[in-house]
């Protein structure tokens, strides 16, 4: 496989950086709660994850009550139970604030990419105490469609070469680590050199098929930049 050489990296959040599912699953209860749905448990919450709340609002409904109506009405008071307690059981995977660290230190640029609305991931990236790491944050916002199209991709491409003028930052210069087949979809179509982290919200066997440069199954296995015995590019 050719060389790749790596210059910036970009995070999935949800089932990337951070354990979310447990706020999140609190804040979807209490909007079927309200509206007399069945709730879900945390489990069932990690299959809903990935392509945004409105999405995962909509597919805790059941099946005959999935209309636009009961959808917005719903989503309406998860995103304001959310917002009122996005970190309240959330906290970063063991290990990542000590990854996040040592790119840091050894001057690699990182943004996140989420399907999470922005506001909430601007949010939760700042009240966890992550900000610093970041040059760039971008969530699911208007004008961007949500993952796996590559535009909020290629956008933040674009701020990472802003930011760091004397990187030249291509496609393939970046490491895209994220938790889910969308998550390396996302990588492909934009040309990303893509790396599976398997301990997120989806099976090893989804990202497998995904066929993606790289997999990992600890933080620290970022670092080393390698698959299994295989190295794909020089390590951090």
């Amino acid at each position: 496989m050719k060389e790749r050489k790596i210059k910036a990296v970009i995070f999935d959040l949800d089932g990337t950086l951070i354990d979310s599912v447990c706020d999140i699953a609190d804040a979807a209860n209490t909007a079927l709660r309200q509206h007399g749905h069945p709730l879900h448990t945390y489990d069932e919450y990690r299959t809903f994850i990935g392509k945004g709340l409105r999405n995962l609002c909509e597919r805790s409904l059941p099946e005959n009550f999935r209309t636009n109506e009961e959808i917005e009405a719903c989503h309406a008071i998860l995103m304001a139970h959310y917002l009122e307690h996005p970190v309240d059981k959330t906290l970063p995977y063991p290990g990542i604030r000590e990854v996040l660290t040592s790119l840091h230190d050894k001057g690699y640029p990182m943004a996140v990419l989420s399907n999470k609305a922005d506001i909430l991931t601007c949010k939760i990236i700042k009240e966890l105490g992550l900000l610093p790491f970041f040059t760039v944050l971008s969530g699911l916002r208007d004008g961007f469609p949500r993952k796996p199209d590559p535009q909020g991709a290629f956008w933040i491409l674009e701020q990472l070469n802003k930011a760091c003028t004397d990187l030249n930052i291509l496609p393939e210069n970046i490491l895209y680590c994220g938790d889910s087949a969308v998550d390396m979809q996302t990588a492909e179509a934009a040309g990303f050199t893509s790396c599976a982290c398997t301990w997120g919200f989806r099976p090893r066997a989804e990202l497998e098929a995904c066929h993606p440069h790289h997999i990992v199954n600890t933080p620290f296995e970022i670092l080393a930049a390698r698959n299994g015995d295989s190295p794909y590019f020089p390590p951090f």
